[in-house]
């Protein structure tokens, strides 16, 4: 997957979900899947529990997931205000 450097959510409960889960993967010594589990006991919000909650539900196809996320980042960076 290609990283945007220095890419910040507009939305402050995506940011700072983004940041938690940074945080974990940082924590794993290279592993680079999230434990969705972990970090939804670590977090204290109801409203960031549920977003991950509703995102863990959504299905995408394994196959798709680098495109669909960089496509997303992409659109998100293309709208971001300046």
């Amino acid at each position: 997957m290609g990283a945007i450097e220095n890419f910040h959510f507009v939305d402050r409960p995506y940011q700072l979900l983004d940041a938690a889960a940074k945080e974990q993967l940082q924590g794993t010594g290279g592993r680079r899947r999230l434990d969705v589990a972990q970090l939804m006991g670590e977090l204290t919000d109801a409203k960031l529990r549920t977003i991950v909650g509703q995102i863990e539900q959504r299905v995408v196809p394994q196959a798709a997931v680098d495109e669909t996320v960089d496509d997303c980042l992409a659109v998100l960076v293309e709208r971001r205000p300046d």
